[in-house]
């Protein structure tokens, strides 16, 4: 079901056929790669076969290319719009925690369609948290993985430190899934320095005014569990075509806490 792309698209795997006249972008967060949708997308190219969907390494991730600095939410939309002047412009953008600030950056900037937008777990405010337990901070994470001696010998000497620093398995084996091995052994997928920049950047940038002004069909989902939202963010003023979704039962996380839902929302009319 997988496609060969262009070779000027680094960094972007598509499912689906590659004619398919309608185009879904998945956009990870921070620390993620483009693969970790891919359950949803070929659920979505199974049961839509006139969608394809691409799965975007955004820069200083995975097999993205390497981009020049500054690393911004910005540089993210410019990075998108190069992708759909190569493969068209998309009829749906699906973005998780720092993918929905992108998908939202491109959108104000750079679409030129009417995209359905859905922004999961990624409040549009400045600073991601009120109260994030410190095991799944970003910012915490990043420390670790700076302290991580790399190349390594095999991925289980990646491994050894973080599981020492707490975090937990599941979270571990995920990191572990921006791995490569080279001459000089295993070592992480991610620029460190340009993600920490990108962090920053979104922690900084506030998108409610552009939610505000917007008449861009745009699906905001709020996962009941997740503790990056702020207590007035349920009153922000947004546009007429700005819809808000709560998944109560589900954490930061929303596609393996609620599999289902989000995919009923992601593919909805």
């Amino acid at each position: 079901m997988s496609s060969e792309l262009p070779a000027a698209i680094a960094g972007v795997e598509r499912l689906g056929a590659p004619d398919a006249p309608r185009i879904a972008w998945f956009l990870h967060g921070i620390l993620g790669r483009g693969r970790n949708w891919r359950t949803f997308a070929r659920r979505m190219v199974t049961e839509d076969p006139g969608c394809q969907a691409l799965l975007v390494d955004l820069r200083c991730h995975g097999d993205a290319p390497a981009r020049p600095a500054p690393h911004t939410l910005a540089a993210c939309g410019r990075d998108l719009a190069e992708l759909a002047d190569l493969t068209g412009q998309p009829h749906r953008v699906i973005g998780h925690s720092f993918g929905g600030k992108v998908a939202l950056t491109w959108l104000e900037h750079h679409a030129t369609g009417r995209p359905t937008t859905w922004v999961l777990d990624s409040p549009p405010g400045t600073g991601e948290t009120r109260s994030v337990d410190p095991l799944s901070d970003p910012v915490f994470i990043l420390g670790l993985l700076r302290s991580v001696p790399v190349p390594a010998a095999d991925r289980g000497a990646l491994r050894a430190p973080l599981i020492a620093a707490g975090l937990p398995e599941t979270l571990v084996a995920w990191l572990l899934t921006s791995t490569r091995h080279d001459a000089g052994g295993w070592t992480w997928c991610w620029d460190l320095d340009g993600v920490e920049q990108m962090l920053e950047d979104y922690l900084r940038t506030d998108l409610w005014g552009f939610l505000a002004r917007t008449d861009q069909r745009v699906g905001l989902v709020r996962a009941g569990r997740s503790e990056r939202w702020g207590v007035d963010d349920d009153e922000r003023p947004v546009g007429p075509n700005v819809s808000r979704h709560l998944l109560p039962d589900a954490g930061h996380w929303v596609h393996v806490d609620a599999p289902d839902a989000v995919f009923a929302l992601i593919t909805s009319p």
